[in-house]
């Protein structure tokens, strides 16, 4: 994710869908979402963690269809895992296979042993996904009336093969 992709990325990321389950708001100028890029591109300003993000593009035309992101924790070798797709890539099997490909990358970079999510428990789309790719329930968090799941899977290199 750079700040070169905001004309990208903007345009799909204006559909109000989007932030129905997530606590992000859209951004309402391009240089709002630059400033955004700008900061993920830095990194955390916290050593011991570290930001990774990418753009999703399609395969067969290049067209934008979300972002996909990691906060990795060196101190307890977990990394917390989201995914943002526009509305019009609902449903096609990208979130899964991003998803997939993010956690063989934990895997195979070694510095991970267990992948979160946390889903607004409305979201049947996205708890899909997690039975899917196999991530396992462990908690509800309450938080302004709202229940959020948090799930897990172990993250393996055995597993990016």
């Amino acid at each position: 994710m750079r700040v070169a992709h905001v004309e990208a990325m903007f345009p799909i990321l204006l559909d109000e869908r989007i932030y129905a389950f997530i606590p992000t708001r859209r951004h309402i100028t391009p240089a709002g979402l630059a400033e955004r890029f700008r900061k993920l591109e830095a990194g955390s300003p916290d050593p011991g963690e570290e930001w990774l993000n990418w753009c999703l593009f399609r395969r067969d035309d290049g067209s934008a269809i979300g972002y996909l992101q990691a906060t990795v924790s060196q101190t307890d070798r977990a990394a917390w895992v989201a995914y943002v797709l526009t509305p019009g890539a609902w449903g096609h099997g990208y979130a899964t296979e991003a998803l997939d490909w993010l956690l063989k990358h934990l895997a195979i970079a070694g510095r991970v042993d267990l992948a979160r999510a946390q889903i607004d428990s409305r979201n049947a789309a996205s708890l899909t996904v997690v039975e899917r790719l196999k991530f396992e329930k462990k908690m509800d968090v309450v938080e302004d009336g709202v229940v959020d799941y948090v799930f897990e899977r172990l993250v393996r290199p055995e597993a990016a093969s």
